[in-house]
């Protein structure tokens, strides 16, 4: 079986939940950097247009902002991955993935 570059860095980070367990912390990281590059032009549309005295428009794309950060923060608290990840320490065959791991990764298409 060969495995994308992509799908390797997704073993290896499986891999290293192994030993360190994934945590309120890991989760929100992940998500900030999406919540930033989303919200940093939502946040500029909004300044421009409370310059222009455009209230309506102002008012929906802040609440787009605080919608997706609303969506971050509850997906932060639930971390679907955390509860689960004790089941799966169980159902992972280790043994396949580091034979996988070893492999070079294929170009994908």
């Amino acid at each position: 079986m060969s495995l994308t570059r992509k799908q390797l860095k997704t073993l290896n980070n499986i891999r290293s939940f192994k030993e360190n367990p994934p945590d309120y912390i890991f989760v929100l990281k992940k998500n900030l950097a999406f919540g930033l590059m989303v919200s940093v032009p939502f946040g500029l549309a909004v300044y421009l247009m409370s310059l222009q005295n455009w209230m309506l428009p102002v008012a929906f794309v802040a609440g787009i902002i605080c919608g997706i950060w609303y969506i971050i923060f509850i997906h932060v608290l639930s971390a679907k991955r955390m509860r689960f990840w004790a089941f799966m320490v169980r159902v992972i065959d280790w043994q396949k993935c580091d034979d996988l791991q070893g492999q070079k990764p294929v170009q994908s298409e």
